[in-house]
Parts: C-alpha cells; sequence; structure tokens
C-alpha cells in the first residue's frame, strides 16, 4: 500500500502566505514559478482551481508527504520519501490551519533520509502509523456535567 500522499503533488496554500511580509524576491519567485507552469501547459485550458492557485499563490506545488515533527529541528525522510524529498533544493513543510505563520522550510542538509543512515529516519521507516481522533465527554456521578469538557485527542 502506498502511503498517504504518494504520487500526489500538494500546493502551497493562498492562506499560508497570509501572515508572511510582502518582499520583491518572494514576488519575483512565485511569478517565476507561475510563468514556468503556466508554459508547461502549452496551451491547455485552465481549471477554476488551477486559475485560483496560479493568482493566489503561483501555484508552487511539489511532492505531497505527510511529516512527523522533530525536536532537533531536522526532518527525517522514510525510505519511501528519499528519492523526492532530499538533495540540494532542501523542502518547505506547512502545517494547517494557517491562522499562523505555520510554513517551515528545512535546508537540504537539514533533510535527514534512512536511506543515508539516518536513525530517526531509520526508525520511522519501520513504523506503521495510524492517525485517528474521538471524542470524550467527561460524566460527574450520573449526572453530565453543566460544562463539558471535550477531548480530541490524536495519535500517531
Amino acid at each position: 500500500m502506498a502511503a498517504f500522499g504518494e504520487g500526489r503533488r500538494s500546493s502551497v496554500p493562498a492562506s499560508a502566505l497570509q501572515h508572511y511580509p510582502r518582499s520583491e524576491l518572494v514576488a519575483d519567485e512565485a511569478r517565476e514559478k507561475a510563468r514556468t507552469w503556466l508554459e508547461s501547459r502549452q496551451g491547455r485550458g485552465l481549471t477554476s482551481e488551477e486559475l485560483f492557485r496560479t493568482v493566489t499563490a503561483g501555484h508552487i506545488d511539489g511532492p505531497g508527504a505527510v511529516a512527523v515533527p522533530s525536536s532537533d529541528e531536522c526532518l527525517h525522510v522514510p525510505t519511501l520519501k528519499s528519492e523526492t524529498l532530499t538533495g540540494t533544493s532542501g523542502a518547505l513543510i506547512g502545517r494547517s490551519p494557517y491562522d499562523k505563520p505555520n510554513l517551515r522550510p528545512f535546508a537540504a542538509e537539514r533533510v535527514k533520509s534512512a536511506v543515508d543512515g539516518d536513525p530517526t529516519a531509520v526508525f520511522l521507516d519501520n513504523c506503521t502509523a495510524i492517525q485517528y481522533s474521538f471524542n470524550v465527554a467527561q460524566k460527574s456521578g450520573k449526572n453530565w456535567r453543566a460544562t463539558i469538557r471535550l477531548f480530541l485527542p490524536k495519535a500517531f
């Protein structure tokens, strides 16, 4: 079974960019990305989603992946993602919701791979991850409390 996002590309959401100051360098890069992507279309029309992504975020996209946070400020990549996420360009990780600046760039030297023997990436390579959510309401005695506390834990 392929990993979640395997073979799929992900676009930078327009809402992810709202917290960052304007920059001519970033605007130039977004224009160049959009121009390159539009030229690759070879005159084919755009869907409404493609038009929206191009106008709002330069249609900047890349290989999709699920990442696990690490306290050592590195991105640890299992074998399955080593080919697409390692190399010389680095990686940009986004975390939804984008109610605050949640884009994190990783320079190429901070992207560690299981293929290269990184111990954390090798560990992740041997794990099965399941994400789930469940709701729990707190009950006091026989009655529900007037203010029910809601818990939304997630496990990986």
